[in-house]
């Protein structure tokens, strides 16, 4: 379980503004050419799109990274709009619950049991 006080001891604090991450951050181009033929095989063969954007913690998400975070739960809900995609945002949702995370950016065990749980009961998702 992600203990800032602890993993901060190991590892260095990176702000977002430092993160090389998001430094090829762009919501058009290649990649959303891609999304955009992905989707359209999936609607043409029948198959529902379910994009679960997953939750990241307080320590990661800085002033930065949330503005990058903001513009892509912008694109993912605009294409939800859309009827291209059903959109499962647990961005925010356990911003301050660090025993959830395996570090700032990922989930552990305990919080991909919890994802698994929203996801199962989440009434927009048709399950067979």
């Amino acid at each position: 379980q992600f203990n800032p006080a602890i993993y901060y001891r190991s590892f260095p604090r990176v702000r977002g503004v430092y993160d090389n991450a998001y430094r090829p951050f762009r919501l058009e181009g290649v990649q959303t050419a891609s999304f955009e033929a992905l989707t359209q095989f999936l609607r043409n063969e029948n198959i529902p799109l379910v994009f679960v954007n997953l939750p990241l913690s307080n320590d990661y998400l800085d002033g930065v990274r949330l503005g990058y975070e903001r513009q892509f739960q912008q694109f993912l809900q605009a294409r939800a709009n859309q009827g291209t995609l059903t959109l499962v945002d647990l961005l925010e949702e356990w911003r301050w619950q660090s025993h959830l995370f395996a570090d700032p950016s990922h989930v552990n065990r305990y919080g991909a049991r919890e994802v698994a749980r929203l996801i199962a009961a989440d009434p927009r998702i048709s399950w067979p």
